[in-house]
């Protein structure tokens, strides 16, 4: 083979070289591009459910901030209508058995002062569940209170 066919071959070569070499350029340019884009999507929507989850912190902090003073509410009901029955007609409503409102109630404040701001979470569903016992035993025992009035 000729010294001039080896020098064209190499001169192609090369072009294929750099032909190769700016297609990578240009694909990694494309990528990177594409890349920026998604991060900035990726924070666009991180700012969008940041923003969601708090909101649904505060609205979740209102009900439970609403149910403590519709819980307080029937507490006081509740204590006002065992003060309006008589007390021969109480039952075992207000005796050593039954349930006593005002207690309940102070129990309720005293954990709440005693828990802090910050420890509401796991001893309110405790203190719920233990107030709506209380609140179906004071019922059913107005019920019978109520039955027997002539």
């Amino acid at each position: 083979m000729s010294p001039a066919f080896h020098s064209s071959i190499r001169i192609r070569l090369a072009f294929l070289t750099l032909a190769v070499s700016l297609e990578a350029i240009f694909l990694s340019v494309f990528v990177l591009l594409s890349q920026n884009r998604q991060a900035a999507k990726d924070r666009v929507h991180a700012d969008i459910e940041y923003d969601i989850n708090l909101k649904a912190e505060l609205e979740i902090a209102h009900l439970h901030e609403k149910l403590d003073r519709l819980t307080g509410d029937v507490l006081l009901r509740l204590e006002r209508l065992q003060q309006a029955l008589p007390k021969a007609d109480r039952g075992n409503g207000a005796g050593e058995g039954g349930l006593s409102v005002h207690r309940a109630s102070e129990r309720t404040a005293e954990s709440a002062s005693a828990r802090g701001p910050g420890a509401v979470g796991a001893d309110r569903d405790c203190r719920v569940g233990r107030m709506a016992q209380e609140i179906d035993s004071a019922v059913t025992t107005e019920d019978r209170t109520v039955a027997a009035i002539p």
